[in-house]
């Protein structure tokens, strides 16, 4: 963060260090959400098949 903070000065004010903040919440977020989506369509595949299309 420090090397981040120097390389970047203008980009951390007091103003857009919440507003950089928001934006990881944000971004891990929107992360669980699509990780929980497909894990859920995946696992309601394989519960939803009968046992002898898993086996082949």
């Amino acid at each position: 963060m420090y090397l981040i903070e120097k390389e970047f000065f203008t980009l951390f004010t007091y103003e857009n260090i919440n507003l950089f903040l928001l934006l990881c919440l944000v971004l891990a977020a929107a992360g669980v959400l699509i990780n929980g989506i497909s894990t859920f369509f995946a696992v309601n595949r394989y519960l939803g098949m009968h046992e002898d299309k898993l086996y082949y």
